[in-house]
């Protein structure tokens, strides 16, 4: 029988039919179906079916242990219980069932506002990447939604997560995220609170020669002059100096 090593070989060159063939083969000989191992394999052959656009066979996959990964005692985090149903809502969505799709979406956000919530549920092996990972799954799903408000309730919890995690936050990547705070008010023609929280990003900018923190602010308080404050000579300085600094922005 070909090994786990050799499922991951034929995965990562693309050899996806293969790689299903050998996960079926390790998931037939496990002698517990209920264990972590064999849901392992269940899930690594799934996700493969999914990357090769056998949808229907990876919804199946994912439906016959999605009971099972609820159980806390089978898998304790919940983040990883919420990215599995991320893809069996993936799945549905790609054969245009969107009931379906909305479902399991639905219950993976709240899943992962849990995850956030509860460091998931306590869980020693969930650190702070995993933690702004689920921010912004959640948020990336708000923004398809058009729900930016609530994206933005999540943005600001992703900046106070960023400045509580160390004494010295980064102020770049805290600028980036009052940037995309004010996009999305610039979306809701909120004109004011665009401003507010476009100048907050300016203000922890430390390099206004890196392209992309400082060129994407100039980008935003150009789009907000143009659709929101109606200023175009505001709007024309702004994209001015973005394309001085880069050229292909």
């Amino acid at each position: 029988m070909e090994s786990m090593a050799e499922a991951y070989k034929a995965y990562n060159i693309g050899k996806y039919d293969k790689a299903i063939s050998i996960y079926q083969q390790l998931i037939n000989c496990c002698p517990e179906k209920q264990s972590k191992q064999c849901l392992s394999y269940i899930k690594s052959k799934a996700f493969t079916e999914y990357l090769n656009q056998e949808y229907d066979k990876a919804i199946a996959d994912y439906l016959s242990i999605k009971d099972i990964m609820a159980d806390k005692t089978v898998e304790p985090s919940i983040s990883a219980y919420a990215q599995m149903l991320d893809l069996l809502s993936n799945c549905y969505q790609r054969i245009n069932d969107s009931i379906q799709s909305r479902k399991y979406e639905d219950l993976s956000l709240k899943l992962r506002e849990e995850a956030i919530q509860t460091n998931d549920g306590g869980n020693p092996y969930y650190f702070f990447q995993d933690k702004l990972s689920d921010i912004d799954n959640i948020i990336n799903i708000y923004d398809t939604r058009r729900d930016f408000r609530k994206s933005i309730d999540f943005l600001k919890i992703k900046i106070d997560s960023i400045m509580n995690h160390t004494e010295i936050p980064d102020k770049n990547m805290v600028s980036n995220n009052y940037r995309r705070i004010g996009d999305r008010y610039v979306y809701l023609y909120d004109s004011e609170n665009a401003h507010r929280y476009l100048n907050k990003a300016m203000t922890m900018i430390t390099d206004t020669l890196d392209g992309y923190t400082y060129g994407g602010l100039l980008h935003s308080f150009s789009q907000l002059y143009k659709k929101v404050s109606i200023e175009p000579e505001l709007s024309l300085q702004h994209s001015y100096i973005l394309f001085k600094l880069c050229p292909i922005f």
